[in-house]
């Protein structure tokens, strides 16, 4: 897609089995601009770990921008040189181009939903992977990033890719992520032809789902009980929407 702005997934290889799905944002050079990626993240350090083995560790949102570029793209990011998980010769797919109009926005949207997404402060399973219930890791991150940007569902099928089916974000919340970000699009743009796109149902909360689009968000910290250990007041990070009906629902990280 010379000439172009593009959005790309790609899939970071891990023994030869195991897939870190990411995206990049691509110039129309083809220079890479930038990723954004969900990591395992140390509690204490707050630094990226190639991979979570404890409670210490949660699964952040992260978004990384090439110097050269930090300014067209225009928000927040960890600025390197180059692209920290790019290789060449990963499996990718160019899932959408178009011109700056086209594109940026969406990127924006998700690189500004980051300190939200964070707030959450959603725990890493060891190793990557849950063995009792559903798993969330950075693929779930990378399906949830692809929301936003209201792209469709991706899967490279040729890898293991655990998590990719439990995004973190519900439908609702997305909705309002893309609202707050203030980022407008053509939803008409070029789009490539047959991507892989999965064929799975977003998580939902428990009680009535809200129509989409509806009400407001905001987010914040829920008091719960005193931890039994140490006495301390427990707080739990939630999303907050209006329904339909004007009932105000509250979204807790699982």
């Amino acid at each position: 897609m010379s000439g172009h702005y593009a959005i790309e997934a790609r899939s970071h290889n891990i023994l030869g089995l195991w897939s870190h799905n990411f995206w990049v944002l691509r110039h129309p050079s083809g220079e890479v601009m930038a990723e954004l990626h969900g990591l395992a993240t140390d509690r204490m350090t707050q630094r990226a770990v190639a991979i979570g083995t404890s409670e210490r560790h949660s699964l952040r949102a992260w978004h990384y921008a090439v110097r050269t570029y930090s300014g067209e793209i225009g928000v927040d990011a960890n600025l390197v040189d180059q692209g920290p998980y790019y290789k060449d010769g990963q499996y990718s797919e160019v899932v959408i181009a178009g011109d700056f109009n086209q594109i940026m926005p969406r990127w924006r949207a998700a690189a500004k939903s980051i300190p939200f997404i964070n707030e959450l402060n959603i725990d890493y399973p060891p190793g990557g992977v849950k063995l009792v219930g559903r798993t969330k890791n950075s693929n779930s991150m990378f399906t949830s990033f692809g929301d936003i940007m209201g792209l469709p569902r991706v899967s490279f099928w040729q890898v293991f890719e655990p998590g990719i089916t439990n995004p973190v974000l519900i439908d609702d919340i997305v909705d309002g992520l893309q609202a707050m970000s203030g980022e407008v699009w053509d939803h008409g743009q070029q789009q490539m032809d047959s991507p892989p796109i999965s064929n799975h149902t977003p998580i939902k909360p428990p009680e009535h789902q809200p129509a989409p689009g509806s009400g407001h968000l905001g987010y914040g910290a829920a008091p719960a009980f005193p931890n039994a250990s140490s006495g301390a007041r427990v707080y739990i990070p939630f999303m907050e929407y209006t329904d339909e009906y004007g009932v105000v629902r509250r979204f807790l990280a699982e």
